[in-house]
């Protein structure tokens, strides 16, 4: 089971990975461009907000696809095609074999990709203005209490992303139907949202970037 975990999380890293790192940069540009020239102190506060919060949802909003979705229509094509019946009927646990390997593949990814954010949101604003004052900013507001923070949250959207996509794809409603595996994506695409927004307003994230 780790070892297919461990393949899982390498497999979304590879594809998410990108797409967090730009997702992360455009945010973080954005963020200093609403805030204008902020002093170290100000700006030390909004890192830290930076790390422990939204470096976390961006990294799973973006996952919301390669996470929810995809894995969502792979689950879905299994039990189309009798693949997940056949395992069954060997005597294989589905929540062991299937479910399992992939709450554990997005605890693990999740945390991943938010470092990425982290260091993509962290680089803009070191680089932003001068480096001095970005240095300062860094060192006034970002301890590893943050850090540790943000992987925290970020290891509990993928829970939430994987648990969407194994409930989407392994539903047994219409299994049998044309277009499941279309359907099994788009829903796990749209929950997925839905349950990182709430996981984000659980854990006390506020309503804002």
């Amino acid at each position: 089971m780790i070892a297919a975990a461990l393949r899982e999380s390498r497999r979304l890293l590879a594809e998410a990975g990108p797409a967090v790192v730009g997702a992360a940069a455009l945010a973080g540009f954005a963020a200093l461009a609403g805030d204008g020239a902020p002093g170290a102190d100000a700006r030390g506060q909004g890192l830290v907000r930076w790390v422990r919060e939204t470096a976390p949802l961006v990294a799973a909003l973006v996952a919301c696809g390669p996470l929810a979705a995809a894995r969502a229509g792979a689950l879905a094509r299994g039990r189309l095609e009798h693949q997940v019946d056949a395992l069954q009927a060997m005597g294989g646990s589905v929540a062991r074999l299937l479910i399992a390997p992939r709450l554990l593949a997005g605890a693990l990814a999740l945390p991943l990709l938010t470092l990425l954010a982290d260091a993509a949101g962290l680089g803009v604003a070191y680089l932003d203005g001068t480096t001095r004052e970005g240095g300062r900013a860094l060192a006034a507001g970002v301890g590893l209490g943050d850090v540790a923070a943000g992987l925290a949250r970020g290891a509990a959207f993928g829970l939430a992303l994987a648990g969407v996509a194994c409930a989407a794809g392994l539903g047994r409603g219409g299994a049998r139907a044309p277009g499941r595996v279309a359907r099994a994506a788009a829903r796990a695409g749209a929950g997925a949202v839905v349950a990182v927004l709430a996981v984000h307003l659980a854990l006390g994230g506020g309503a804002g970037w």
